[in-house]
């Protein structure tokens, strides 16, 4: 009875001792299970580069031209030659237009010879004039007669004046009909041909002859909202481009900030100056602009999107090994979709720019392209 108990009870400890190896035996091989589930996280990385990055100040607008004139005949008569059409170019001073002259120039010409005469009758009676004072003075002659030379000696000066200032006029009038330009540029518009009469009534409805616009130099003026205008100086770089020209970047500057903010828009107007070279730029054009604020070189630079927040901070991950590492930074500069980093980021680290959002500190990671 005993030999039993005994063989019983080691039975009961090997179904315990073979049980106990069982179940490691499970444990050891779920536990490998497990490991072989665990899912590597897929990553996309770039190498830490350093670059350029501004503050830049968006805004769009118009093209104008620089200036702008209407020219208008100042006398009347026939336009006898028209030296210009639309789109010529011209200089200052060049001539647009020759408006009848002869009357004009009779009139000169009779002013002229009107005053020769009245010079010579001005001389003589000036001669009079003195001789008779010697007379007075010798007594021969009574003081009424010296008034009167004197009389006529002034009336002789007086209508002298009155001719030179009359002769002025005149040449300036003969002058007149010579139309030429104020300025350097482009006849914009034209409106009037060879052989239309100028009339006095079409001279008070101050009937215009041409538009000339210079765009050798055009301004781009567009209006930037009160949070931003203080960021914005005369004198500061200017990228300008045009839908006419998708390709090509325009380089302009600040030149002029109006002093007052629209209350209705809350923006104020800013004034860019462009080289309008091969005058590619028309006034009118939509243009948009980014005044360039401050620049920082060869900085570090990333993607703004790789950034990701944990408990509050700012944190990129980088890849050393095959494990992903969390490292806090600091910003700098945003422009667009790039931003600078201060600190916290050394140059030719591994970033990831694809996966950032799921990875975890210390996670083992997949390289994908």
């Amino acid at each position: 009875m005993k030999k039993k108990i005994i063989l019983f009870c080691i039975l009961i400890l090997f179904v315990i001792g073979l049980g106990n190896a069982i179940v490691k035996n499970i444990k050891k091989r779920r536990g490998n299970e497990i490991k072989e589930e665990v899912v590597k996280i897929p990553v996309k990385i770039m190498q830490v580069k350093r670059g350029d990055v501004r503050e830049v100040v968006s805004a769009s607008g118009d093209i104008q031209p620089w200036s702008q004139v209407t020219v208008f005949s100042k006398v009347t008569g026939e336009v006898e030659k028209l030296f210009v059409d639309k789109g010529y170019y011209v200089k200052k001073g060049g001539l647009i237009a020759q408006i009848d002259y002869r009357n004009s120039a009779l009139a000169v010409k009779q002013i002229e010879n009107q005053l020769s005469s009245a010079r010579i009758n001005y001389e003589n009676l000036k001669k009079d004039y003195e001789r008779m004072k010697d007379l007075f003075n010798q007594k021969v002659i009574s003081e009424k007669k010296l008034d009167d030379a004197r009389t006529a000696y002034q009336a002789a000066y007086h209508e002298v004046e009155s001719l030179e200032a009359q002769l002025e006029l005149a040449k300036i009038k003969l002058g007149d009909t010579r139309i030429t330009s104020p300025i350097n540029g482009l006849v914009a518009e034209k409106f009037i041909d060879e052989g239309e009469i100028i009339t006095e009534a079409s001279m008070s409805k101050s009937a215009p002859l041409v538009t000339i616009v210079d765009i050798d130099t055009v301004k781009v003026v567009v209006n930037v909202g009160e949070k931003q205008i203080s960021k914005v100086k005369k004198g500061q770089s200017v990228e300008v481009k045009v839908d006419a020209y998708p390709d090509k970047l325009f380089m302009g500057k600040v030149y002029n900030i109006s002093p007052v903010t629209d209350p209705q828009t809350r923006t104020t107007e800013v004034e860019i100056s462009v080289k309008n070279t091969n005058y590619l730029l028309k006034p009118g054009m939509f243009a948009r602009t980014n005044i360039i604020v401050t620049s920082h070189k060869n900085v570090i630079v990333i993607p703004f999107d790789s950034i990701v927040e944990r408990e509050g901070k700012k944190c990129v991950f980088v890849v050393e090994g095959n494990y992903a590492k969390m490292k806090e930074i600091t910003t700098g500069l945003q422009e667009g979709d790039k931003i600078e980093i201060t600190s916290g980021l050394a140059e030719n680290e591994n970033l990831v720019i694809e996966g950032q959002n799921t990875v975890k500190d210390g996670i083992e990671v997949m390289l994908v392209e």
